[in-house]
């Protein structure tokens, strides 16, 4: 079973999401003319092979007043809302973060009452792909203000991390692949849950928006690839009718799209997760 779980919101320019010439035709056409698109915070869980998957944990909470000044907004404890979904933090086994950028893995540590980092999930096994955490320890400079460390080296401190140097499955119904293009060692995990395929495309695709092949982030550290690896990802959901999970769109959480004769991909079914 894949659920999802919205922690929080943020405002992002519609130039940065999909460049400056598309965004000039997308703030025109929109009936405000509004130069920001409001973005999701996405954590999915999956339960299932005696696991209980945790995919990307949100900003947490331990730099809330900074994320709020900077647009981040209806921010929420992961925690709490997985206690609210009925899911004891205690119980996860295995968290998959796609990127260790900060808005993607600021959950998976807290401050305790003496302020000191600690774990926000003790018993879960923490996988992050080795090429991404080289670059959060050498980082591009494009990239190194995604990188927040106390969030994520707890996991390395106390033992709890797994990096991946491949393609993995974590477990029957979970694969783990590894791209590039957007950030080095993307994981995009393909789940088989209820009969049905799920592909969480992380910030390879963050919102049904980006399914136009040239729309592409401006924080892509290799757009080039960025686009064939989109593109890869996006022929695959067509092929094996997947169900692509956004990890940025407010409106849109799943859809299943197809591929017209020209070559592009629109959403023709929705749901919710």
């Amino acid at each position: 079973m894949l659920k999802n779980i919205l922690t929080g919101n943020f405002f992002y320019q519609y130039v940065a999401l999909v460049g400056e010439e598309a965004a000039r035709v997308l703030v025109s056409s929109s009936e405000d003319n509004a130069e920001v698109y409001e973005m999701a915070l996405r954590t999915f869980v999956f339960e299932g092979d005696g696991k209980l998957v945790l995919f990307d944990t949100g900003i947490g909470t331990k730099h809330q007043q900074t994320m709020e000044e900077l647009g981040f907004h209806n921010l929420k404890s992961l925690n709490d809302c997985l206690v609210n979904a009925g899911y004891k933090p205690e119980n996860v086994t295995d968290i998959v973060l796609s990127s260790i950028h900060f808005e993607h893995c600021g959950g998976t540590t807290l401050f305790a009452e003496d302020q000191s980092v600690q774990l926000a999930f003790p018993n879960a096994t923490v996988h992050i792909a080795e090429r991404q955490w080289t670059s959060m320890i050498n980082p591009e400079p494009l990239e190194e203000c995604m990188f927040i460390p106390s969030d994520v080296m707890e996991t390395f401190k106390q033992d709890k991390l797994h990096v991946l140097k491949d393609d993995e499955k974590l477990c029957a119904s979970v694969e783990l692949r590894l791209v590039d293009g957007h950030t080095k060692g993307l994981i995009v995990p393909v789940i088989h849950s209820d009969k049905e395929l799920f592909m969480l495309v992380g910030d390879a695709v963050p919102t049904s928006v980006n399914l136009n092949l040239n729309y592409l982030d401006v924080h892509d550290l290799n757009p080039q690839l960025a686009l064939q690896v989109k593109e890869q990802l996006l022929n695959e959901a067509v092929d094996r009718n997947m169900w692509v999970v956004f990890p940025h769109d407010a409106e849109t959480v799943a859809a299943k799209i197809k591929k017209n004769a020209d070559g592009v991909y629109t959403v023709f079914e929705v749901r919710s997760l």
